[in-house]
Formats: C-alpha cells, structure tokens, sequence
C-alpha cells in the first residue's frame, strides 16, 4: 500500500485564460548530466552538464510538439506517465540521423509553457524519456514522422518536477547552435 500524503494546498479557482501549448523545449541525454539538485519542493535548484554536453533546443512549429501527463498506478506508488510528442520535419540525412539517436537514447526535457504563469518543468527527471512510437506515413501530415517519447513502461512513473531559472540557464547556454 502506498503512503498516505497530507494535502496541505488549497486547490484554488485561477480566472486567468491560460495559453496552451509550449515556448521552448530542449532535450538532454541523461548521460550528459553531471549533477543536479532537486529541492524537497521537488524543483530542480541546480544542475551541471558534463564537459562539452550540449542541450539540443526543439522548434515549436503549431502543434508540432505536445507533452502530456497520466495516472501510472502500481502496487507500490502512484507515479505520472509523462509523454513528448515531436513532429520531425526533416525528410533530409540530418532528420534519419536524428530519428536513429532519438530511437536510441533516453532523455529528459526541459519545457516552458507559452502560458507565462505556467512554472517551467523537466520531463522524466527520475526514469528519463524513451521512445515509444514512431510514425510515417506518406499520405498524412506532409509526409514528416511524428516521435513520441514516455516514461518507460517497467518504471514506476514520474513526479512533477520544476525547473528554477539557474538549472533552465545552464540549459539554454549549453544548447546547440
């Protein structure tokens, strides 16, 4: 059974609209991180890349990219199924290149919303993101492969995790040009 947490927030009515969608999205492979530090507010306070790490920025074309969060319930604990969805435009060498690496490796993603109240996040913090789908298909969506990346099937699932503004910095300056 798992433990029972407190709730000790009021769950509040916010009247702002809210924008959807995302800002900007970059990828970091897992083995690239050095260190990171997450506060028991479970928020990202600091985080270093290993020498000649790179983050690798996404474009945000209209819904190109999407993020989503469920319920992964276990015996042991309730976790988040945390999902990226990524349209690859590249039809080019570069774009097979990519979708091989993306097929291959395991990532966390940092995110910031286009709502500006919104608090940045980083996706698959604990078990990191690994591809779960690819599609192609030549009669839909202008040809370009759509890529989803989730929390791995046999992992207990994710928390919420945030992002402060030193970890995002260190990101964004390390992204490739």
């Amino acid at each position: 059974m798992a433990c029972i947490k407190a709730l000790d927030k009021a769950i509040a009515y916010n009247c702002e609209v809210g924008a959807t969608g995302l800002r900007e999205l970059y990828l970091v492979n897992v083995a690239d991180i050095d260190t990171m530090t997450v506060s028991a507010a479970n928020s990202i306070t600091a985080l270093t890349l290993k020498s000649g790490a790179k983050s690798v920025p996404v474009d945000i074309v209209k819904n190109g990219v999407k993020v989503t969060e469920a319920l992964k319930a276990t015996d042991v604990s309730n976790g988040l199924d945390q999902s990226l969805t990524i349209v690859l435009y590249n039809k080019s060498a570069n774009g097979t290149l990519i979708l091989d690496a993306l097929m291959n490796g395991r990532f966390m993603a940092a995110v910031s919303y286009r709502d500006l109240s919104a608090s940045r996040v980083m996706l698959g913090t604990m078990c990191g993101l690994e591809v779960s789908d690819i599609q192609t298909d030549s009669s839909a969506n202008g040809g370009f492969t759509t890529i989803t990346l989730k929390t791995p099937d046999d992992a207990k699932g994710e928390k919420r995790t945030l992002l402060d503004t030193p970890a995002w910095t260190t990101i964004v300056n390390a992204k490739l040009t």
